[in-house]
């Protein structure tokens, strides 16, 4: 594979980015909550909310450039699958491609487009997802550790009974 792995760590800073803003937001939400309720220290407020918008527009860039990213590791995975799709059916003999049916062959290169999409989908998010759960995680630790650590106990002993229940 041709990919510069300088696309993969940035494509990682930008999860990591990504992630961190729905840490940051979920704990600034508590505060700025609170000072609405009150009605005190206006100025405050629209600090917070310029913050927040600060916040949400670096989660929309960082995810926009994620996804041109991924977009050009695919392109780039898909062009060399198919040069070697390619190289394999240039240097076969006359023969053995008359004895395929060319549906395959065309379906074989589109769907190495639609797999390797797939694939990159599918991996991105579940490493976007993974870091975002770790970053929420880590900050309700931040915000009260006492309340997790029952949290994390209370939540198995909810899931069977509703396991059970399903069922």
């Amino acid at each position: 594979m041709n990919i510069k792995y300088s696309y993969v760590f940035i494509m990682l800073i930008m999860m990591l980015m990504n992630s961190c803003t729905n840490g940051i937001i979920a704990y600034l939400s508590n505060p700025t909550i609170n000072r609405i309720g009150s009605g005190k220290q206006e100025s405050e407020l629209y600090f917070y909310a310029l913050i927040i918008i600060l916040i949400f527009s670096t989660k929309a860039v960082t995810g926009y450039y994620q996804d041109i990213i991924m977009t050009l590791i695919t392109k780039t995975t898909n062009s060399n699958a198919k040069a070697k799709l390619f190289h394999k059916i240039i240097n076969s003999t006359l023969s053995s491609i008359h004895n395929k049916n060319n549906d395959k062959i065309i379906g074989a290169f589109n769907s190495i487009q639609n797999v390797n999409h797939s694939v990159m989908n599918y991996v991105v998010s579940g490493i976007r997802e993974l870091i975002t759960l770790i970053v929420l995680a880590s900050n309700l630790f931040i915000q009260d550790a006492a309340l997790a650590i029952i949290a994390i106990m209370i939540i198995p002993i909810g899931i069977f009974p509703m396991r059970i229940l399903k069922d």
